[in-house]
């Protein structure tokens, strides 16, 4: 989908840079005009940061395409966060069956340690768990991603 506004297709761009923030959320609570994507990209770093796969971002967008890998990444990174040990069988049960299959699971953890944004190592008390554990590439992007979101939310 294009976005439009009475700026695009103009020659005269220098009516868009001239548009400062303020003017720009003023044309947000007014509804008045749809704004470009290049006015969107003047008021928030999120959307892009996203949409451009780059090396800091491409372990977040690796989970962040499909549902379950959304999913999964919260609960890798709030069990990592909070020390709590992470396992496949973990995911499985907090993760609902419509959102993510325990195949489609299975699938997206092995595909991410393959890559590297998972790392798998076994459980000190019992050798047939496997503990799931963040990269550090993926946690630096979350990081990243988290910091870009809260500046865009004026937190």
């Amino acid at each position: 989908m294009i976005l439009t506004c009475k700026y695009w297709g103009s020659k005269d761009w220098s009516l868009l840079q001239e548009k400062n923030k303020d003017s720009l959320i003023r044309a947000i609570k007014s509804h008045d005009e749809i704004l470009t994507h290049l006015e969107i990209n003047n008021l928030l770093s999120f959307p892009e940061i996203i949409r451009k796969e780059s090396e800091e971002t491409a372990a977040l967008n690796f989970f962040l395409r499909r549902p379950g890998g959304y999913y999964i990444l919260l609960f890798i990174l709030l069990f990592g966060l909070k020390k709590i040990p992470c396992t496949i069988e973990m995911l499985n049960h907090y993760i609902p069956d419509q959102v993510c299959s325990k195949a489609t699971l299975s699938n997206i953890i092995s595909e991410a340690l393959e890559k590297g944004m998972l790392h798998k190592e076994e459980c000190s008390q019992d050798k047939r768990i496997k503990k799931i554990t963040p990269s550090k590439e993926l946690l630096d992007g979350w990081i990243k991603l988290k910091k870009v979101f809260e500046k865009d939310l004026g937190f």
